[in-house]
């Protein structure tokens, strides 16, 4: 046998082994971007999980706030300065909804016109609502701006556009987004007009009501 003849099948070792050595690194490298490409699902997972948690406490604390302040019972004989200093909320939806004036009331929601949302749908600044941001936190403040706050009445006798006792319902959806992830609540509120004094109070609706 020549000297040729016995380097050769070291030759065919060495390439064998370098083989083997390419295949190994090439699993080694799938593995570990296997294990990568997992530990950023579970921390997009995770993230998603607490955005949407996020997302959902604030929209309901924000829906808590809104109640508080629609649900309230206000006292007979104050002042309309009074009214708006001490109830707000409550005094805009009256002066707004309940406005003699046509030409100034707050337009009812009317499924049966193409421009019932344009003219219907009114959004309000969450941080009006909440009050003063300046002691919140950065991510209070942040989530503050990513919420959206919808409003709309309409009557049950839709051939009316006066506020009716019991035939009025206030829709109230808050939306609050954090990250990519968003909460919505929706909350439903009857008019309840005094026969006596003509004094409004409004109910929370019971759902689907």
């Amino acid at each position: 046998m020549s000297s040729a003849d016995r380097k050769n099948p070291l030759k065919q070792k060495d390439g064998s082994a370098m083989l083997v050595a390419i295949v190994i690194m090439v699993v080694v490298m799938m593995l570990a971007l296997a294990l990568l490409l997992i530990s950023y699902s579970l921390f997009a997972t995770a993230n998603r999980q607490q955005n949407l948690a996020q997302s959902r406490e604030f929209a309901q604390t924000m829906s808590r706030l809104l109640e508080n302040e629609i649900v309230v019972t206000v006292p007979e004989g104050l002042s309309e300065d009074a009214l708006k200093e001490k109830y707000p909320l409550w005094y805009y939806l009256k002066e707004n909804i309940g406005n003699p004036d046509t030409t100034k009331q707050w337009p009812q929601y009317d499924k049966r016109r193409d421009d019932a949302k344009a003219s219907a749908y009114r959004y309000f600044d969450a941080s009006a609502v909440s009050g003063e941001t300046g002691d919140l936190q950065d991510k209070a403040k942040e989530l503050l701006s990513e919420t959206e706050i919808l409003m709309y009445w309409e009557n049950e006798n839709a051939a009316s556009s006066k506020p009716r006792h019991d035939e009025t319902v206030l829709t109230v959806e808050v939306t609050c987004n954090s990250g990519k992830e968003a909460t919505t609540i929706v909350t439903r509120y009857r008019l309840k007009i005094s026969e006596t004094t003509s004094q409004w109070r409004w109910e929370k609706a019971k759902e689907g009501v």
